[in-house]
């Protein structure tokens, strides 16, 4: 969102094959989609909300390795790969990492190292112990950080995270699942508290078959929730929207921008109107191809490890 797209910009979901080597040998890999099908065009929104694999992988390579690399540098995640295999979660990252990486969103763009213990109050409610929020990093501003937001509330309420939905609660979150059903993620937050839930087993073998993040991890995420709700009634539960977030819409649909992030100019054949609007841009055309193309060097990108709900195909998971 930060190089200028909007949630609303149209990603490439068609097949694209991939040229590398191996020990000097040519191979060529081929990504799909679970459904081994292609939607064409779709929002960005959409193709994270329904985890389209060749959507994210187009993206990337159209902004480039090296421009997600300087940016997950700046997150301080280390081991980061070199090749495209980065757009579909081919990262080693604990839970406690993924929780101060998601903090970025939950926190106005600011990277918070993550508290297990915020406050201790005694019976008598005076405060034992508490802690302050320490910054690590200032990764975006407000504005983008909450057209993020908006995309993860639609993981739950209409997507692969439907399972983490919590009523009377605004959440925002995202599913991952590994390889062979060896892990089950669910990573998200509320308005005030960060959470990651992961299932392993201690060795790298499957939970069993279809233990996907969406049906494993987002329940147990429900449930943390719902008990916080129990216990701490009053707690915020609506998302801040800043001053810098504005509604359009696109082709009938409600859509948020930001100065960085603006509505899609009228490159495809959907009606475009700004906020208060009465007659739609100009429609016009759109002659894009898709070409075999040969960004890879070496064959990690075979060896992903994050994958979607639907699939062992990779997905990732921020």
């Amino acid at each position: 969102l930060d190089s200028g797209y909007n949630p609303a910009t149209k990603l490439t979901d068609l097949a694209r094959s991939f040229k590398y080597k191996v020990g000097g040998v040519e191979k060529i890999w081929s990504p799909q989609n679970y459904e081994k099908n292609f939607k064409g065009f779709i929002p960005l929104r959409e193709a994270l909300v329904h985890s389209r694999n060749l959507a994210t992988i187009n993206l990337v390579y159209d902004l480039g390795v090296e421009k997600i690399r300087r940016r997950l540098a700046m997150l301080d995640v280390k081991n980061i790969p070199n090749d495209l295999s980065i757009s579909l979660g081919n990262l080693a990252l604990s839970p406690l990492k993924m929780a101060q990486i998601y903090t970025v969103f939950s926190n106005s763009g600011h990277m918070i190292e993550p508290r297990l213990v915020g406050k201790i109050v005694s019976k008598q409610n005076a405060v034992i112990y508490e802690t302050r929020p320490k910054e690590i990093a200032h990764f975006t501003e407000p504005e983008q950080a909450y057209l993020t937001t908006t995309i993860l509330e639609d993981v739950i309420k209409r997507g692969t995270g439907k399972n983490a939905a919590v009523k009377g609660l605004e959440l925002a979150g995202k599913t991952g699942t590994t390889n062979n059903y060896v892990d089950a993620w669910f990573c998200g937050y509320s308005p005030t508290i960060t959470t990651i839930v992961w299932y392993g087993r201690d060795k790298y073998k499957a939970i069993f078959k279809g233990a996907t993040g969406g049906k494993v991890a987002a329940p147990v995420f429900a449930q943390f929730y719902k008990k916080l709700l129990d216990l701490e009634p009053n707690t915020k539960r609506k998302f801040t929207k800043p001053n810098g977030v504005f509604k359009g819409f696109v082709n009938g649909k409600k859509e948020y921008y930001t100065k960085i992030s603006p509505l899609p100019k009228p490159d495809t054949n959907e009606d475009i109107y700004q906020s208060g609007s009465e007659t739609p841009m100009q429609k016009v055309e759109n002659n894009e191809s898709i070409e075999t193309i040969s960004p890879v060097n070496n064959d990690r990108v075979i060896e992903s490890t994050q994958t979607s709900d639907e699939d062992t195909d990779a997905e990732v998971l921020f």
